[in-house]
């Protein structure tokens, strides 16, 4: 009978472990050649330990290239980066708005970009909150004043809060700025979301009684949520989940 050995220098599989916090985990960069030789992976996340991200990036990227299996056993806190607010509209203009901007979207907790990763939880998980939508401008009216008019901007909306993520706390939008007979009051910004939940969008603009009509700038929508586990080009298989999930991981 055959027998078959692993040749000298050769492994059975390749096993990583996390040990202090960290952000924006490349599995490819952590595992160098063993990413792509024909041997099991495991990434080990100890408890107590943050593995975060940055604007951009997800705290664990799955790359692409996987060959084998990958097992993934967390029992720290992953955490996606929280979506950026959505900015004020500025001052209200003669032809209506301008609107606010848009929140920007929360950050995956792990983003899968290879097949063959089975992911363990018994730790928390999270997507990032979106940011909240910035608030439009209040509607642009006209003034009177000895037979002379007079063009009154309306006023500037509210700033759009940040979502919650790594290192940084959700933020309320900031209210518009008060209008008048003559200048419509500024939409308040969209509060940002909790993790793993969507931003508020921003408030429109009010309007004045003055003629003839204008529009007033209509609120920035708010970002979307991150997600706990995302389909990066690659779906994954969920193993223990007794952990916390903020955001979608199916």
């Amino acid at each position: 009978m055959q027998q078959m050995f692993l040749g000298l220098g050769a492994k059975g599989e390749a096993e990583e472990t996390i040990s202090s916090t960290t952000t924006d985990l490349v599995l490819a960069t952590l595992f160098g050649t063993d990413w792509t030789a024909n041997i099991p992976k495991i990434l080990n996340i100890n408890s107590g330990v943050t593995v975060g991200a940055t604007v951009g990036n997800p705290a664990i990227l799955i790359s692409s290239g996987l060959v084998n299996t990958l097992v993934i056993n967390n029992a720290g806190t992953i955490t996606g980066h929280g979506g950026t607010s959505g900015a004020s509209s500025g001052n209200g203009v003669p032809q209506g708005g301008p609107n606010g901007g848009d929140g920007g979207d929360g950050g995956h907790g792990i983003s899968v970009a290879s097949t063959g990763a089975t992911i363990n939880n018994t730790g928390t998980i999270s997507g990032g909150g979106g940011g909240g939508g910035g608030g439009g401008a209040g509607e642009t009216g006209n003034q009177v004043i000895n037979g002379v008019n007079y063009t009154r901007s309306g006023r500037r909306g509210g700033v759009g809060g940040v979502g919650a993520g790594y290192n940084q706390s959700a933020g309320s939008g900031t209210n518009g700025l008060t209008g008048n007979t003559y200048r419509g009051t500024g939409g308040n910004g969209g509060d940002g979301g909790a993790l793993g939940a969507a931003g508020s969008d921003g408030g429109t603009g009010g309007y004045v009684s003055g003629w003839p009509p204008r529009s007033p700038g209509v609120g920035g929508s708010g970002g979307a949520a991150g997600k706990a586990i995302n389909n990066g080009g690659a779906t994954w298989t969920n193993g223990t989940t007794s952990g916390t999930y903020n955001g979608a991981y199916t």
